[in-house]
């Protein structure tokens, strides 16, 4: 029996390459950033870390600032994981 798996790339955003704050009342901060991400063809996971610890993640938006309408974002995840002993526990028990 076969079974076929789809893989796709991982691509790693750069650092921050430019970032703008804007602060609010009640806590709420709005973060701009532009990052370098080089994207080749086909399906690709870009990997983009060190973002905002309390990150609301359907306020992210990527778009190219080069090719505007060049590529389709097909889903979007945050894996909030900050390393600390019990992270660590839960990930080497299960």
């Amino acid at each position: 029996m076969l079974t076929t798996i789809a893989l796709a790339a991982v691509t790693k955003a750069g650092p921050p390459l430019e970032s703008a704050l804007t602060i609010y009342n009640d806590g709420f901060a709005l973060v701009r950033e532009q990052r370098m991400i080089d994207l080749a063809g086909g399906p690709q996971d870009v990997l983009v870390e060190d973002v905002a610890q309390m990150i609301e993640a359907n306020s992210v938006s990527v778009t190219s600032l080069s090719a505007p309408g060049s590529f389709t974002v097909l889903e979007q995840n945050y894996q909030y994981d900050l390393i600390n002993p019990i992270a660590i526990l839960n990930k080497s028990v299960g």
